[in-house]
Formats: structure tokens, sequence, C-alpha cells
């Protein structure tokens, strides 16, 4: 609070000893005071003096108080009025609070009260100095400042005795989003936020008692939260001050609120973000640590798990500590010119050592920052040491790709195997160890692994000195294990994994080989370490690559990696090469075969001149041959049915016993002789059918034809034969069935042909005509006859063809009944058991289908 000392306070009251004792408190207090015992005095001295506080009697000798309040109010309106007076009651508080008053005082006067009040209004008026002078200096300085602090707006709340409305002035219904006429008459705690009414009721009870007793300061605050009508909090300050009547009965209170929603929700936010702050340091993917005079005072849980420590074990403890040896000279220095107040940026790279020794990379990224009052620096440490493994060996893997590209051009330039080889060896000595180089070929057809390159001691061997090596059952020798899986095999203990193998070779120093690995005194143990990859071609193992090192574990990841493209480069140059040789030998035997074919080709464009001239004349001749049968078949055929028809109906005259009594023999001899009659007559028919269909004379009549009706017709007259050989002719036919396209008499005949099969070769049994509907209309025959073999069912619809195990017939008859069935569109089929009968099936298209 200011010092009291900067203000003049006026006291205007026709009580002298009143004027007298104010004055006296007030000069302690360090104030300039002046007095009036009238309003005329009092207007006088406004006019000629500025006054911070008017102390106002509300009854003067010569005008009303209330009066002064509206002309003080008019000449300084920041001048704080206080109303002082024997004589209160609410009406007159309303009044003097709505011309200006800023506190209403009863008496008999209770000094600390009236210090309080006099404070109260000070206070206010400097607040309204400082917000005036906050606009000032944001109106300056705009864009360095968004938010303009508006007028302070004190909502006025005047309660009845019964705790209910009287009024409120507009700061009140704009901060509760009320209008002014739905707060009127009604209950104050009606707009509390319901935690807030017993600490309200409990506040009032205190300033009604603090009023009472003339003790205390009446105007302190409480923060209390209202309910505005859209259901958000209003965060206020609340100040209550008690109204007494002259029998000190209570009368009301005057309430006075201030808007803190604000700094409330700045209060919440800030506590929101200071929250999320912690949690995203807490949470974060980088370690972030505060350093102050070169000790560690913070450090995240992150940072922690990239140094392998404890934040609280870090915390306190030197941060040059988890430098590594390697970068420590350099942040030292880093440090040391930071000391001396040198500008110098955070190093970017750095080595930290973690807690198990191991060198780790990071990156630093910061600055300087305030922590805890004092100057410190806060930096960020990315872990980046996988990172940097991956870079190098990114650059490894380019280095070696290089390598692989020009080892590839390398064997581009050559088609000789061996200087290939040797091509392959000398770029796989320049990028591993290599003290053995071996190239062996898989022979797939003869299971067998032969040596296709080998050196040893710097020398070359001949391959051909190496036995093949059988391949050996999977999980068994090192080279058979590669072929099997097609996947790189790396040997630390080769001498080891050499004593499990079936077989191995041992090369002397003169050169010369032996099965089996050498005696214990001969051997050098000069293999420790060996590298076996496969040779593929379009994913097909064709050999093994191997390479050996007399050093121990001589050969990492990046080496097997590296030997394995080798390989499959090395392979497909190879295998090109091969594929060369291969192709450049097939084209010598194909110039060879080629003239041959040539000198083929001339004599047999002479033959065929000759055969084309000898085809011509005989096709002549043919045709005129089979005009010739067909003619002489039609004509014979028309010849033979006259006295065949005459044989049969004579036969039937005779065997009815017309003409007199026929003995045994005699009706044997007559139904023989009908038997071959019809017999006959049905294969001149045949011969004749087949004639007209080959002629391409055979016209059909296609029309709808009623199904169900024309198998009824042609099972019905055949049923007589069946039942005199003893067999069953039934139908399998549904009550409705769409008509057939077709001709009715050919589709008759195609069932009768088929049905006489059936009763000519079943012996006994049932014979089953049916049909039914699907995507064409479907026949069927079915019986239990002696049925066909597989073998000849495709040839019975052959002309002149019969199964092996059927006799009697021409063989033309089912001919006949696959050409008719073709002519109308349809197709037939037989399936049939020997032993277990024939079904026959065809199809003739629907007539609705046409």
């Amino acid at each position: 609070m200011k010092e009291m000392a900067e203000k003049a306070i006026l006291i205007v009251d026709d009580d002298e000893s009143t004027c007298r004792t104010l004055t006296l408190i007030f000069q302690k207090k360090g104030f300039h005071v002046l007095t009036a015992v009238t309003g005329e005095e009092a207007m006088n001295l406004i006019q000629t003096k500025q006054f911070s506080v008017a102390l106002l009697d509300i009854k003067l000798p010569d005008m009303e108080g209330l009066d002064l309040v509206t002309a003080f109010k008019t000449m300084d309106p920041d001048m704080g009025i206080i109303m002082v007076t024997a004589y209160a009651s609410l009406e007159t508080a309303i009044q003097a609070l709505t011309e200006g008053a800023s506190a209403y005082i009863t008496k008999p006067l209770n000094m600390d009260a009236v210090i309080s009040a006099v404070q109260e209004t000070l206070e206010k008026q400097d607040l309204l100095t400082e917000k005036r002078s906050a606009q000032k200096k944001l109106k300056e300085s705009e864009k360095k400042y968004r938010f303009l602090v508006e007028s302070l707006q004190e909502g006025i709340w005047l309660l009845e005795k019964d705790d209910n409305t009287s009024f409120v002035n507009l700061p009140v219904a704009e901060m509760l989003g009320y209008p002014l006429d739905e707060i009127q008459q009604k209950p104050f705690t009606e707009f509390l936020e319901e935690s807030c009414i017993q600490s309200y009721r409990k506040y009032l009870a205190s300033q009604k008692e603090k009023a009472l007793s003339r003790t205390g300061v009446l105007t302190k605050k409480e923060e209390v939260t209202f309910l505005r009508k859209d259901g958000s909090f209003l965060y206020t300050l609340l100040g209550i001050s008690p109204i007494y009547g002259e029998d000190n009965t209570y009368q009301g209170a005057i309430a006075t609120i201030q808007d803190i929603s604000e700094l409330k929700q700045t209060e919440i936010a800030l506590r929101k973000s200071e929250e999320k702050f912690r949690t995203l340091v807490e949470q974060a993917s980088d370690g972030i640590v505060i350093i102050q005079e070169s000790m560690v005072k913070y450090v995240n849980p992150r940072m922690g798990e990239i140094t392998g420590y404890l934040p609280e074990e870090m915390i306190g403890t030197p941060f040059l500590k988890y430098i590594h040896p390697e970068d420590l000279s350099r942040i030292s220095a880093w440090y040391e010119s930071k000391e001396e107040g040198e500008r110098v940026l955070l190093p970017n790279e750095t080595l930290l050592t973690h807690k198990n020794g191991e060198k780790m990379y990071v990156e630093f990224t910061g600055g300087p920052i305030t922590f805890q009052e004092n100057p410190a620096e806060l930096i960020i440490i990315r872990d980046v040491t996988e990172r940097k493994h991956m870079e190098k060996r990114t650059r490894r893997l380019l280095d070696q790709q290089i390598a692989i590209n020009q080892m590839g051009l390398a064997l581009g330039e050559t088609k000789d195997l061996e200087i290939i080889y040797h091509t392959i060896y000398e770029h796989v000595k320049e990028m591993m160890d290599v003290d053995a180089f071996i190239i062996s070929f898989f022979d797939r057809e003869n299971q067998l692994i032969n040596a296709g390159y080998v050196i040893t001691r710097g020398r070359v061997r001949n391959r051909y000195d190496y036995p093949p090596i059988p391949l050996e059952e999977e999980g068994h020798g090192t080279q058979s294990r590669v072929i099997h899986t097609g996947c790189p095999l790396y040997i630390s203990d080769y001498r080891k994994a050499m004593e499990k193998t079936q077989t191995e070779y041992n090369i002397a120093e003169d050169g010369t080989i032996s099965e089996g690995p050498p005696p214990p005194e001969e051997r050098d143990e000069s293999t420790n370490s060996a590298l076996l990859v496969p040779m593929k071609v379009a994913g097909e193992t064709m050999g093994v690559l191997q390479v050996q090192s007399s050093h121990v574990d001589a050969y990492s990841q990046d080496d097997i990696d590296l030997l394995s493209s080798l390989a499959n480069v090395a392979a497909v140059a190879i295998q090109n090469v091969k594929l060369y040789d291969e192709i450049q030998q097939e084209l010598k035997e194909r110039e060879k075969i080629q003239k041959e074919l040539q000198k083929a080709h001339d004599d047999l464009l002479d033959l065929t001149h000759n055969l084309e001239k000898k085809v011509e004349k005989r096709t002549v001749e043919l045709k005129k041959a089979h005009e010739f049968k067909s003619e002489f078949l039609a004509d014979m055929s028309h010849e033979l049915k006259t006295p065949l028809n005459a044989i049969i109906s004579f036969t039937d005259i005779l065997l009815t016993e017309i003409e007199g009594p026929l003995t045994e023999i005699q009706k044997s001899d007559l139904e023989l002789i009908k038997e071959s009659g019809v017999d006959l007559l049905a294969m001149v028919n045949s011969i004749l059918d087949l004639s007209k269909i080959e002629a391409g004379m055979l016209e059909l009549h296609l029309q709808p034809v009623d199904v169900i009706q024309a198998v009824v017709t042609v099972v019905s007259p055949i049923e007589v034969s069946a039942t005199q050989k003893g067999l069953i002719l039934t139908t399998d036919l549904p009550q409705k069935l769409p008509p057939a396209m077709a001709d009715e008499e050919r589709l008759k005949q195609i069932l009768r042909n088929l049905i006489g099969n059936a009763i000519k070769f079943t012996q006994e049994g049932t014979i089953t005509v049916g049909a039914r509907e699907d995507k064409d209309l479907v026949f069927w025959v079915k019986d239990t006859g002696i049925g066909i073999p597989h073998r000849e069912q495709a040839r019975i619809f052959e002309r002149f063809q019969q199964a092996g195990n059927r006799q009697g017939g021409s063989g033309l008859g089912l001919s006949v009944v696959k050409e008719l069935v073709e002519l109308h569109g349809g197709k037939i089929w037989v399936e049939s058991e020997p032993g277990k009968g024939s079904s026959f099936f065809f199809t003739i298209p629907k007539a609705s289908g046409r």
C-alpha cells in the first residue's frame, strides 16, 4: 500500500468533536487533513483543493450530505466519498451508493472501520490509477500486447434481511448472464455454487458479528463461486457489509462482487500448463538435463535410460563425469569459455560414457535458462548411437556394393571360366581375410559336389585331383548343409566341425591329396574359421563359395552379407559363360543340322510335289467311288426293302395259321425268317440313313414335340416283345416336361434303336426309358444287361463297330443314332460297367430355348 502521507482528506461534519478526533487520527496516519462544518464551506474547499477522500456527514446545517456527493463527483469523479451518519437506513445507504459514495459508515464510529474504509477507497483509486496507466501503455505498445485492460467494474448487490435481492447493478447481471429482472427479489444463495453456500453463510455471520461489536475489518473479502445462467462458473471476490437500523436490528447487507474468473482461469491454465510441461519433460523421448555451475541439477527419466544411471544417481554429480574421454577436453573447453563469459555455441555432437562403459553418440541442443532464480544450462540430449552405427554400416555397405559392381564389370569382360574364377578370388581377397578359397558346383542329377576352383596356401590346385563328394543327408557335411538349406554357414571352430564330417580331403605340401583329415603330427591347424555361402541363380543353388582363415572368428555378419552378394554375382557370371559355351556349341550343331535339313527339305519338296499329284489323282478317283457307293447303297437299299417287307408280312400271316396249323419246327423256322428279315430291314434303313447323312440329303422337320407322348408312343408297342423275352420295360417320366424342338419321327427312331439294343443285349431284368429337364432335355435308356468294357465305350458310336462281348447286328444302329442326335444339336454318351448294365444318355434342345 502507498504511504498515506501522499494523500489529502476532507472531513465534513457539523460535530466539531468528530472533526477533531478524525483530524488527529488521520494526521497521525500521514494525511493532510482539512475540515468543514457546513456544505458551503466544503464546496469552497473542493473548488480550490484536491482531495483523495472525503468523509461526509449525511446531515449538515445548510444542506443534505447526499447533495454534496453529487456535487463532489461532478467536480472530481475520482474522489473517494465515505458517508458517515448516526441515522442509517437501507434507503439512505442505497441512495448514497447510487450517487457515487464508496462506503457507508454509521455512528458511533468504529475507527478501525473508518480507517479500513479509507484504506479500501485509496486502494481502489490506486488500482484505477494503475489501470489507466496500463491502458495507456498497452495502447502505445499495441503490437507487443494484444490484451487490453478494461475498466474495473465492480458488482453491487443489495440484500434484504431475508437474504432476497433488492438491487443489483448492471455489472452483476452481465457477470451472471441474467437480465436484471430475473435477479430481483430472488435469494442471494440461489445464484451461488452449492459448495459455497455454507461458507457464504459463515462469512456473513462473522461480518454481522464484527459489525455489531464494532471490531474487525468489515471489508475483508473471500473467494466465492457463482453459477452463471449457462451453467458455467463465475469466480469472484465477495465483500459483505451488513446494514443495521437505529435499534441495532439487521436490515440487510451490501455485497460487492469483483470478477476474478480470468485470474482463476489463468491459474487453472497455468497449473495445467505446468502439469503438461512436467508430463512432456518426464515422458520426452529425448534426455533433458539442467546443469548449474557444472553440476547436474535435474534429469528426466529418459536421460537415465540413455546413460544407464538412475536420475537420483546423476543429480548432484559433475556433468563432465558422463562425457566420454575422447570428448572430455572439448566439452571442458566449452565450459571454461562459458565461465569466462564468452558466447560459445553448445557442441552439436558429443560422446557420452554409458554406465556399462560403452561409448555413446549423442546430439546436444539447448541453451541458457534461469533455474531456481539462478543461471543454468538446459541441454536436450538425443541418443544417436544406433543412427551412427547405421551410417557406418551404410557407408560400409556402399563400399561393398561398389566392390560388387566392380567385380561384376570385371567378370563381364571375359568368357574364360578360369579367368572368372581367379577374378572372383582377387576381389574377395581384397575385402576379407582369405587363406583358402574354394568354388564347388552341385551336380543335381548325380547328387555330387564337384570342385570347380581351389586355392590354398596361395597356390591354385588342380580341381580334378579332388574327388566328387556325395551329397550327404540333411544336417551333415558343411557343403551339403549349405546346398540343402540354401543359407550361409559360418564355422568359427572349423577343426571341431571337420571331425564330424563324413568326408574331408587332406592336401599335403607337395600337392598330393588323400581322403580323410591329416594325421595329428602333420596337422598345422591353419584353418580356424570358415565361411560358406550358396551360389544361386534364379533362386536355385548351383554351388558353394567357401573362404577359410587361420584367424579365430575372422568373419562378421557384414562379411557374410558381402560374400553372399559376391557369390550370387559370381554365380550369374559363371552361369552366363557356361550358357554362352553351350549356346556356341548348340549353334555349331544347329548350323550342321540346318544344312542337313536344307538338303532334306529340298528332297522333300520333290517328293511332296510327286505325292501331291498322286493324291490329287487318287482324291478324284475316291470321290467318284464314294458317290457311286452312296448311289449304289441307296438303290440297293430301296430295292431290298420291297421284298423284305413282303417276306416279313407273309411270315406274320403264316404265323397266324390262317392257311392251316403249323408244327413247332415250322413255327420256329418262320420266327427265324421273320427275325432275320427285320434285322436285315433295319440294316437297310440304317444304310439308307447314313447314305443320306453323308450326302447331306437328310432333312429334319423341327417342331415342338410332346416328350412324354413321344416316349410312351415308342415304348408301348415294344413292350410286348420285351415281355416275350422276360424283360420289364418301364418309363421314368415326370408329370410335366417342356416340349422338345425336334423331328418327331427321328426322335422316335433314336429311342427305338436304343431300346432295341437294350432288349437285344439284356437277358433278364429291367429296361428303363426316361427324360428330365436340364439346360436341354435329357433322355436315357438304362438296362441291366451285360454292360460294355471301358476301353470299348469310346468307339461303339463308330460305324460297323460293336462291343467285343455283344453279338449280332450290323454295328450301324448307334452310328445312325449319334448322327441324328448331333443333327438336332444334342450330344450322346454312355455310362456302363461290365456285368452291371449300360445307360445311354442323349440331349435334345427345348422348344423354348430356340
